[in-house]
């Protein structure tokens, strides 16, 4: 197991839900080979809330739907492995995978309306999860579809159940597709950036109903967002992803209470401080943009934006813990190292 997986699992115990080792995706071009995602790994405990944020083509988004092979691409290569109760999930048949998807791991698109089939009631959806999975007749699966929607918080369910998507508003569907996520109690939900087309007031509710949906089933749950002010209350750990890499990952209270890396510090600097005046609270910008999957930058991909860079940082750091902070806080940036290297070695002359 390589040594960020084992820091990880000493994190959160033999109790695992889900384990990612050396997660890598690539996509073949016209111009050769994009590398979208590069050895991404973590785990995923019981019950565990897990946030992974990064701005866009950071690879999060990537990164989840290949968990359960969502993407058919024959250009695509994925390696590594994602361990669920024991099996593979990346080598497994596809009509095991497809008992799997829905059943035992479930998804939450980030477009609501694409999600779901236009021409089939809100109550088909869910009631075709069920049926699905669990054999229930069509009457009983009905009746699990009008609990599921008064369980998420649609009023009149009775009434929805028989509502197409387009006749419902945008926090609505995306209840309804968070009820036919958890339609076979999930051991693991995937989110992929739930709340993003939404206005302010329905994604706090949306996320107060994930957060309150995961204490009632005790499904983990991985949450893709680009905003890490989104999760900063609700996730239990984080993983900041930058060009496909993972650059700093641990315990939420650790990771916002002392950021390690540039751009994690970046991404904190950028979100508004509620109650806070225009004249101490001042937003930062990261200046330039990140490279495309099919850039290739030499050593660390954020050199290039990175007002701390220097010669070292043209060899891509390793994701490790450093010294003086919790092992399960990692973080590929060698500007603290460096400057602890300094440090013991003017100590000793």
């Amino acid at each position: 197991m390589p040594d960020t997986m084992q820091a990880t699992a000493r994190a959160v115990g033999a109790d695992v839900a889900l384990r990612v080792e050396s997660l890598t995706i690539d996509i073949r071009t016209k111009s050769g080979v994009a590398h979208i995602v590069q050895d991404v790994s973590f785990t995923v405990a019981k019950g565990e809330f897990v946030g992974i944020v990064g701005e866009s083509g950071s690879g999060k988004s990537m990164t989840l739907m290949n968990l359960l092979r969502l993407i058919d691409n024959p250009n695509l290569n994925v390696s590594g492995h994602v361990w669920f109760d024991g099996e593979d999930l990346l080598a497994l048949p596809a009509k095991r995978l497809r008992e799997i998807r829905g059943g035992k791991i479930a998804m939450i698109f980030q477009d609501a309306m694409t999600a779901l089939t236009p021409v089939y009631t809100v109550g088909w959806h869910i009631a075709e999860q069920l049926r699905a999975h669990r054999a229930l007749s069509r009457r009983a699966a009905r009746e699990r579809a009008i609990e599921l929607l008064t369980e998420v918080g649609i009023p009149s369910p009775e009434l929805r159940v028989d509502s197409f998507p387009h006749e419902l508003s945008g926090g609505m569907r995306q209840r309804a597709v968070i009820a036919m996520a958890l339609a076979c109690d999930p051991k693991v939900l995937l989110a992929d950036e739930p709340t993003t087309a939404l206005d302010v007031t329905t994604q706090a509710q949306i996320l107060d109903l994930i957060r309150r949906l995961r204490t009632v089933h005790g499904s983990a749950v991985v949450f893709v967002t680009h905003d890490i002010g989104v999760i900063s209350d609700s996730a239990d750990s984080i993983l900041v992803m930058y060009a496909g890499r993972v650059v700093e990952q641990g315990r939420t209270v650790d990771v916002l209470a002392a950021p390690q890396h540039p751009y994690t510090q970046g991404l904190l600097g950028s979100i508004p401080t509620p109650g806070a005046s225009r004249l101490t609270s001042q937003l930062v910008s990261i200046d330039g943009s990140a490279p495309t999957p099919s850039e290739q930058v030499v050593g660390c991909a954020f050199r290039p934006r990175c007002a701390y860079a220097f010669d070292k940082c043209f060899t891509v750091p390793a994701l490790r813990p450093r010294e003086g902070q919790a092992d399960d806080h990692l973080d590929a940036c060698w500007l603290q190292r460096q400057a602890q290297m300094d440090l013991r070695i003017e100590a000793g002359s």
